[in-house]
């Protein structure tokens, strides 16, 4: 089976007690992410400002991956409630879950298509980690992807063009893009291992996470249009974290992430939510859980505008 807590990084870093002290946010709107702080993995949903903690999902199998639909009235995930990994999607209440694969391999990390007609996936039904795509009411899986490499964490862009997705090299994980109608592929990182692509909402930005300058994992942004196309810079976090699991707000001007929460030799990983410069970091969780992966819900609208500074 895939390792879910894929790290692009190495040790962890240790941090202060003073890093822990966040300022408040004005920003507004509501995130699902995954957590163990109940027993095993679920589903929970919160606001931006750390209010609203609801538990999605209750059950005994593991829950994880947690994907909003398009028009936010669907969330997909990942569950091992058949004995192995597979694909669900629920209402964004928690209910009426729905299977919509069932395979004795693997499949996980879920997101829909920009039209929220379908999924797509990373599953290993070929023997190996691939990318796939299934369609809603749970019809006939698709391949999207065919190589001797390994790719995880599909995620397409907003117009559907194009996908992302890491792919192992033969010495680290890398970021690559397929092109949907030509199905041609380009590698859109290098240096440090890279990992957790996620697009802004007008395609513009590639976010993910990369060791490029140390081994401690950070937030980066490529510009993938425009003037400044190719463009890379680090977005400024938790200077002594591993930050992790990026996610826009569906303005394009917020992001969630998972970052390391260090207490002498006890790790855990929380939800912040910050602007895209880096600005009014806000940690969302703090019990004796792990959360990981949060998604922005669609329509997600802040207060404050921040503008974005290389």
């Amino acid at each position: 089976m895939i390792a879910l807590l894929f790290e692009c990084g190495s040790e962890t870093p240790q941090e202060t007690g003073s890093e822990l002290e966040m300022e408040s946010s004005p920003y507004s709107g509501t995130l699902v992410f995954q957590s163990d702080r109940e027993s095993g993995w679920d589903i929970y949903r919160i606001e931006a400002d750390g209010s609203g903690l609801v538990r999605l999902t209750e059950d005994p199998a593991a829950d994880r991956n947690p994907a909003w639909s398009p028009d936010g009235e669907l969330i997909a995930f990942s569950s091992e409630r058949s004995g192995r990994g597979d694909i669900y999607v629920m209402d964004a209440e928690g209910g009426n879950v729905r299977q919509v694969t069932d395979h004795p391999a693997y499949e996980g990390a879920p997101r829909f298509t920009p039209d929220g007609g379908a999924i797509v996936f990373e599953g290993e039904r070929d023997g190996r980690a691939e990318i796939y795509e299934v369609d809603l009411d749970g019809g006939s899986v698709r391949r999207i992807t065919s190589s001797i490499t390994r790719k995880l964490g599909p995620s397409y862009s907003p117009d559907g063009s194009e996908l992302a997705f890491m792919e192992k090299t033969p010495i680290r994980w890398q970021i690559s893009v397929r092109e949907k109608v030509s199905g041609s592929k380009r590698r859109v990182t290098s240096g440090g291992g890279a990992c957790r692509p996620a697009w802004s909402p007008d395609g513009s930005l590639l976010a993910h996470v990369s060791t490029r300058e140390t081994d401690k994992a950070d937030i980066w942004f490529r510009q993938m249009s425009g003037a400044r196309e190719g463009s890379v810079w680090r977005v400024p976090t938790r200077p002594n974290a591993h930050n992790y699991d990026p996610s826009f707000s569906s303005d394009g001007l917020m992001l969630a992430m998972a970052s390391t929460i260090v207490r002498g030799d006890r790790e855990q990983w929380d939800i912040f939510v910050m602007d895209i410069n880096g600005r009014g970091l806000l940690r969302l969780t703090g019990d004796e859980g792990n959360e990981r992966f949060p998604d922005f819900k669609p329509y997600f609208k802040p207060n404050l505008k921040p503008n974005l500074k290389q």
